[in-house]
């Protein structure tokens, strides 16, 4: 994934939509709609394989919309500018989320020095329980 290419597609292509906030800004909420909704359709995002975008509509097929869209709001600020700004940043994280490849877990056996320990904290509880036992003799 191109990430500057991501980017400006999402900039020139996205489609914004600015509304009344209900975050900080006290009467200025009231009178501007500071609230970013950037609404991008992953089946036309630039910047990416086909391979990459179908990674994407897999694993991100809880967060996107029936039309294959991935919708992302910023209203933390009180500036339209700076939501606009951390809806497009947010949309950058979950796309760079849902390309993450995990590396497989490679299978280990547990060292001498381990096994060792384990033996000893179980002989140490063994005998804080058998402490406990109450004999009559």
């Amino acid at each position: 994934m191109d990430l500057d290419a991501v980017r400006k597609w999402i900039e020139l292509n996205g489609e914004e939509t600015f509304s009344r906030s209900s975050g900080p800004g006290g009467q200025n909420v009231n009178k501007t709609s500071t609230k970013a909704l950037l609404r991008v359709s992953i089946k036309d995002l630039g910047g990416i394989s086909e391979e990459e975008r179908h990674r994407l509509q897999v694993r991100l097929r809880g967060k996107l919309t029936s039309e294959g869209d991935l919708v992302v709001q910023a209203q933390d600020e009180r500036s339209q500018l700076l939501n606009r700004e951390l809806a497009v940043a947010r949309v950058l994280a979950t796309l760079i989320q849902g390309l993450h490849r995990e590396k497989p877990r490679r299978k280990t056996k547990p060292t001498k020095a381990s096994r060792e320990r384990r033996l000893v904290a179980k002989k140490i509880t063994s005998n804080t329980k058998q402490n406990r036992i109450v004999r009559d003799d």
